[in-house]
Parts: structure tokens; sequence; C-alpha cells
């Protein structure tokens, strides 16, 4: 998604809606617009379209994660590709 206009990504828990409303207000952002996954494939080549892990910073680009996440002893995420997943502590 972009952030006024920077490429940001959003970490929430798989079943949580987001609205961009309310992201803005969160995020003190102006305006946001949600991307389709082809138009940010480049940004991640050594990854599978619908399996980015959530580490943006390891693409230069700012990471926000839901506090429902950030309070949790682990979470599971996709590793880069659609047949694997990894666990954070």
């Amino acid at each position: 998604m972009t952030l006024d206009g920077q490429m940001a990504m959003i970490v929430v828990p798989a079943p949580k809606m987001l609205h961009s409303d309310s992201l803005a207000r969160s995020l003190s952002a102006q305006e946001v617009t949600f991307l389709h996954e082809h138009d940010f494939r480049e940004k991640f080549p050594d990854c599978e379209v619908g399996a980015l892990p959530p580490f943006g910073n390891l693409y230069e680009m700012p990471v926000y994660i839901d506090t429902e996440l950030a309070r949790q002893e682990e979470i599971v995420f996709s590793a880069g590709v659609t047949v694997n997943c990894s666990a954070c502590p």
C-alpha cells in the first residue's frame, strides 16, 4: 500500500479487514492507497506473489505492525514462497 505516495508494508492478522480512512487516521497519513500484489512484485524479486514476509525493512520499506500481532508470543507468516511458513517468537 502507499501512505502519502510512499510504499509501506502494513502487517495485520489474517482475518482483520483494513479500512483506508481509519488507517490514514492511525498513521497520520493524508492519502492511503491499496495496491494489487502485481503493483509491487518488482520490489520483492525473491518472493512469490502472495507470500511476502512481514519484513519490509529488508526491502527499504517502512513496516507498520498491528498492535494485536505485536502482543502475540509468536506469529506465523509466509516465508517468501506460498508453500512454506515461518514462525517468529
